[in-house]
């Protein structure tokens, strides 16, 4: 299992750049991966090098997202992953997430987000929790 919370700052070392922080375990060909990963999330190269303290917001979860990938865990939750996303990246990283070959269980109230991603949703109510018909995102454009 691998979390990314809501509040994802502790989460780096910020003396470090991305390349660095993803291919800190040392396995072989692990910087080279990381950097594809990285390129597939819309950074340039020199965004890879740079410390982590002078990116965005956004492509802090992005970069929390490629350590997840990276060790290859069978569960992801993510909790709401798109927060400081730009729409430029958005694309690239609901991508990556609905590619994920594990489970990711999502809080999210991105319904972009969720149409784009989930194979199931479930909202949680005072009720308890309900499945949703996921054909209530299809046409809805409230992102």
């Amino acid at each position: 299992l691998f979390y990314l919370p809501q509040e994802w700052h502790e989460l780096f070392d910020t003396g470090s750049n991305a390349i660095d922080y993803l291919a800190s375990d040392g396995r072989a060909g692990l910087r080279q991966e990381a950097a594809n990963l990285l390129g597939s999330l819309n950074f340039a190269r020199d965004e890879m090098l740079r410390p982590i303290e002078t990116l965005s917001g956004g492509q802090k979860v992005k970069l929390a997202f490629a350590k997840m990938r990276l060790t290859r865990p069978d569960v992801l939750l993510l909790d709401e992953p798109s927060r400081h996303l730009s729409p430029l990246s958005n694309p690239a990283f609901r991508e990556s997430v609905a590619t994920y070959p594990g489970c990711v269980i999502s809080i999210s109230h991105d319904r972009a987000f969720l149409r784009e991603v989930c194979t199931r949703v479930l909202r949680l109510t005072k009720d308890g929790l309900r499945e949703e018909d996921r054909r209530l995102y299809a046409d809805d454009d409230s992102d």
